[in-house]
Order: C-alpha cells, then structure tokens, then sequence
C-alpha cells in the first residue's frame, strides 16, 4: 500500500460590518425616544425604508406604554441550566 498524502484546508471568515450596518444596529439599540429623535442623514434614510416597508412611521412614538425589560437570558446561562441537567 502507497503512502498517501491528506490535505485539508479551511476557511475561516471573520464577520465584517459595513459603516452602513453598524450605523443601522447603533440605531436599533436606541430607546424609542431616542430613535424617534435621531436627524443625522443615514437615520432620516432608515427611518424613510422602514415607513416605505412597514408603513409605520418611526418619528412617532407607538401607542401604549414605553417598553420594560423584564427577563434576560444568556447562552452562557442556558450552556450552565443545560450542564446541570435541569433543561433538555
């Protein structure tokens, strides 16, 4: 039997973002208000894509009352519940 020769190779691709991208979930991290605020050009083009895609109109606050966090969960926390066998 010959010796045989194995050549594997793979590509690893580190996520890059776009300044257009980052700017769009800059302004999805923003409170409502602060959203609803925002003038800079690429906020006033974003706001005019959601209302052309959406029809709602991102200047105006929505009815009902500001949102609350109430519960957070983490994949770290879940990777722990799943460890101790107490989550399948």
């Amino acid at each position: 039997m010959k010796p045989s020769i194995v050549l594997q190779t793979r590509q690893v691709q580190a996520p890059v973002f776009s300044p257009r991208l980052q700017q769009a979930v800059r302004l999805l991290q923003m409170s409502a208000q602060e959203y609803a605020q925002a003038s800079d050009a690429f906020a006033s083009w974003f706001k005019d894509q959601v209302l052309t895609l959406s029809g709602v109109d991102p200047t105006v606050a929505p009815l009902g009352p500001p949102t609350t966090e109430v519960y957070r969960w983490s994949a770290r926390e879940l990777a722990a519940t799943q460890a101790r066998g107490t989550v399948t």
